[in-house]
């Protein structure tokens, strides 16, 4: 007949254990969901900033960048006999363009803030896969509880020595 330690028995039988375990599978189907709408609420703004706000920033720079060349051009500014002259007055025209300087700043902005929600992103993606886990460690408390309650409360032997065998006891 198996006996089992009393350390085990304790644990497994104890009315606080019991209850947290209960706890834990009342509290966990609401943590996931959260976890989940945080998530996706998350890759939302993701996907608004690669498509809407990333292409925008990146056409005002090309705006404001293509305004900064035509002025110069217009203005005369640009006056070098070969190509690397123009290049480099072009450059340094453009460099002293507040609207070009504004159109880069905003870019940057949004790609840092891009940066930032996805590792924001990332975190939550975390959050989620610990929650599963949580429910998965829970319905696991859950199930070694009663199985050990159904040994105890087994009616004959015939059951605990099915129980000694490595495979679970069909009651």
């Amino acid at each position: 007949m198996a006996t089992l330690p009393n350390v085990t028995q304790a644990r497994l039988v104890d009315a606080d254990a019991l209850e947290g375990t209960h706890n834990a599978l009342q509290a966990a189907p609401d943590r996931l969901h959260e976890a989940a709408q945080r998530l996706a609420k998350v890759r939302a703004q993701i996907i608004d900033l690669k498509s809407l706000a990333l292409p925008e920033a990146k056409q005002g720079l090309d705006l404001a960048t293509n305004a900064a060349t035509m002025d110069a051009y217009a203005a005369g500014l640009i006056t070098g006999k070969n190509q690397a002259e123009r290049d480099v007055q072009l450059n340094a025209h453009l460099a002293k363009s507040e609207p070009v300087a504004k159109a880069q700043a905003a870019l940057r902005q949004i790609e840092r803030q891009l940066a930032a929600t996805e590792a924001e992103a990332e975190v939550l993606e975390a959050d989620y896969k610990a929650a599963w886990a949580r429910i998965a460690a829970a319905r696991a408390d859950a199930a070694l509880q009663t199985a050990y309650l159904q040994l105890l409360a087994a009616p004959d032997s015939a059951v605990l020595e099915e129980a000694e065998t490595t495979e679970f006891p069909n009651w």
